[in-house]
């Protein structure tokens, strides 16, 4: 399964491109898709995980059919998000 991962902000700059595509296999789990977006990023350290979780301020989400996001859980398979997840990091602001 091929998975676009668009980079939103703070992502966006670290990654320095929009967006990468990861090719991993259907049956994985968001866990298994994060290391290989951290894999795949290694050389401009590219850090979103703490052991095996997200660390605090990684929100990943998914393109809904009928247009606006949706929270993907880490908890979640990752057929269950789509071809298409969105890296955004929590921003503060009023």
């Amino acid at each position: 399964m091929t998975v676009t991962v668009e980079f939103i902000g703070y992502f966006r700059v670290k990654s320095g491109t929009d967006y990468i595509e990861v090719e991993i296999p259907e049956e994985s789990s968001m866990l298994d898709f994060t290391r290989a977006v951290e894999d795949r990023l290694a050389e401009k350290k590219f850090s979103i995980l703490d052991g095996e979780e997200l660390k605090e301020g990684v929100l990943l989400f998914r393109r809904k059919p009928n247009g606006g996001l949706e929270r993907c859980r880490f908890t979640d398979s990752l057929s269950s998000c789509g071809g298409r997840v969105l890296m955004a990091n929590l921003m503060g602001g009023g």
